[in-house]
């Protein structure tokens, strides 16, 4: 739901954020989940990400409200 801080590297596509609040489905239970770590590469995912059609402001751009990411290192 929300990053305390994230980054993407624009030539590798690795990136890395802090989750401030986030959701984490096992399948069947829905699990709030404050602190811990998200990792990737956006190069890995560009296949398979989907993005949501709902959209928000975000500083100067307009952005998906949600992408689903399958290829991710969380660790809470």
């Amino acid at each position: 739901v929300q990053f305390s801080s994230f980054s993407c590297h624009p030539i590798t596509g690795d990136f890395a954020g802090e989750i401030r609040l986030g959701y984490y489905f096992d399948g069947e239970k829905t699990i709030p989940v404050t602190g811990g770590s998200i990792s990737g590469n956006i190069k890995e995912n560009e296949a398979t990400m989907q993005l949501s059609k709902e959209l928000d402001k975000y500083n100067f751009a307009v952005v998906p409200q949600a992408i689903l990411l399958k290829k991710v290192n969380v660790s809470i």
